[in-house]
């Protein structure tokens, strides 16, 4: 699972790290990977680690 990888920040107030100026760069990175394995974002996730009602999506 991924949680908080990049932010925002406006290139004025960004003081580190760089990567966050790269956001899009960086969300696009790990979804390219995730497809090239054929991953997806918790798909080995146990049924007790996620609500009912997002099953549908998983």
């Amino acid at each position: 699972m991924f949680h908080r990888v990049t932010g925002t920040a406006a290139q004025d107030i960004l003081l580190a790290p760089a990567w966050c100026s790269q956001k899009w760069n960086v969300l696009n990175g790990i979804e390219a990977e995730l497809r090239r394995r054929n991953h997806r974002q918790g798909q080995f996730a146990q049924d007790q680690y996620y609500a009912k009602e997002w099953a549908h999506v998983a």
